[in-house]
Order: structure tokens, then C-alpha cells, then sequence
């Protein structure tokens, strides 16, 4: 799918710009989730960033090629021109969105070396490099990863972040770690009565275990297993059908 960014919307609001069809379009076809609004930003912590040290920041993967805007609300700085944009948190100056519309072109760079770009990219954005594991990548014109953070040993699959790699330039051209910011705390601890993984296991013949921290509603989050493609509750191991498995 290709999104048409030729004319000039540079001069119009940015909630208009962001409502356009053909950023919607792109929006959807990338699966960024639209956080900017959102206050449920429990772990934005540390010293508030100004307008021109967001810019700057944004600068570092946008690039300065740009007739860049910034647009600020109480969550973030958002630093655009009419078909790139990058947010930018006001405490901490943490990157926390960054996307651009790249034209489709031949296939330069493997899925191991994205991997890899990756890898490299979120050691360098993300505030304290957790251990990651990768959930998985896809291909769709650019190679995007699926990362979640693993802390104590629980996958924490509510925290999903995602980058997107040009498989022609092999440049960066999406990240969005919103549910990282949105549900990332401090470290993950099972409670007492929690069953094993060899245990939940053995209940369900033999099946691959996780112990994970999903989000199952709005601001809240439980401690289960992941037991092949169902998650088990994590202190009777019966299948929890209200939670579905991405």
C-alpha cells in the first residue's frame, strides 16, 4: 500500500494533520498506537525537557533535512513535517514514537542484519536497556520486530515494543514503545502461591510454559502462564479465555 504524502499539509493543525485519511492509513498499516494523549504515563519520570532539547532528540532519527514543528502537550513533544514524526517525552526526553512513510524498494539488507539494526537502536532509546525478547518479525515491504521486555523471568507482554526497519536503506523508519511506557514499572516478583512452569506444564500435557504480566484491562495487569497459544492462571492453571494471546 502506498500513502500519498505529495501535497503540502505542512501549514495545517497537527490534529488535523494526524486526522488526515492518509495518515490514518499509514498509522493502521504500521499498527502505531495513537498514545499521545493518553495520561497513563505512570513510569515518565526525571527532569522536564524543553521544546529544543525534544527537537534535538527528534532530530537524531528524523534527521534535519526538515521543516520540523514541535507540538506540545502535557505527556510529550511531538516533532513533525507532513509525512515523519517523532514523540518525545517531557520528563526524561525519552524517544517514545518515531515514524516515517519510506517508498517500497529492492530488498538490500537480510532479516538477520534488521535484527541486529534493531537491536542497536533500542539499546540506545530505550532508558535502561531491559533484557528483550524478540516475539517475533514480520515483512510487509519493511522488516518490523515485536520486543518484550523480560524481567525476573516473566515475559512482560503487556510492554510491546515494536521498530520497523527499511529492507532497502536499512533504516530505522518506526518505533513505537507506548505500551512500555504505558505498563512498564519496577521489578516483577511472583507471588508466593504461584504454581511452577514444570507444574502448569504437567497440567496441560506437556505444553511450552511462560510465566508472562498481560494487561487485562484498562491500567490493570495479572501475572500468568503462557501455555502454548492460551494463557493459564498463574496460581490454579486453569485457562483464562478473557485473555487473548497476541
Amino acid at each position: 500500500m502506498k500513502v500519498d504524502f505529495s501535497s503540502d499539509r505542512s501549514s495545517e493543525p497537527l490534529e488535523e494533520l494526524f486526522a488526515s485519511p492518509e495518515f490514518e492509513t499509514l498509522m493502521l498499516r504500521m499498527g502505531v498506537s495513537d498514545f499521545a494523549a493518553d495520561s497513563d504515563f505512570h513510569s515518565m519520570i526525571g527532569q522536564e525537557t524543553s521544546k529544543r532539547e525534544a527537537k534535538k532528540t527528534a532530530e537524531k532519527y528524523l534527521g534535519r533535512n526538515y521543516a520540523l514543528k514541535v507540538s506540545e502537550s502535557s505527556l510529550a513533544y511531538t516533532v513533525y513535517a507532513s509525512n515523519i514524526s517523532a514523540t518525545v517525552s517531557k520528563h526524561g526526553g525519552y524517544l517514545m514514537q518515531l515514524m516515517f512513510d519510506l517508498p517500497q524498494q529492492e530488498i538490500t539488507i537480510t532479516e538477520d542484519e534488521a535484527l541486529k539494526k534493531m537491536e542497536k537502536f533500542l539499546s540506545d532509546v530505550l532508558p535502561e536497556y531491559d533484557l528483550l525478547s524478540c516475539q517475533g518479525i514480520t515483512f510487509d515491504g519493511l522488516y518490523r520486530g515485536d520486543f518484550c521486555p523480560v524481567r525476573n523471568g516473566i515475559l512482560c507482554l503487556d510492554e510491546e515494543i515494536s521498530v520497523g526497519v527499511s529492507a532497502s536503506s536499512g533504516r530505522i523508519c518506526l518505533f513505537d514503545a507506548g505500551e512500555y511506557y504505558r505498563s512498564r514499572g519496577g521489578e516483577v516478583r511472583l507471588p508466593k502461591d504461584f504454581l511452577t512452569a514444570q507444574a502448569v506444564s504437567e497440567m496441560w500435557e506437556g505444553e511450552s510454559v511462560v510465566p508472562c504480566k498481560v494487561r487485562i484491562g484498562y491500567g490493570v495487569e495479572t501475572l500468568c502462564f503462557r501455555v502454548g497459544d492460551f494463557f493459564a492462571d498463574g496460581v490454579t492453571g486453569r485457562r483464562l479465555d478473557n485473555i487473548k494471546n497476541k
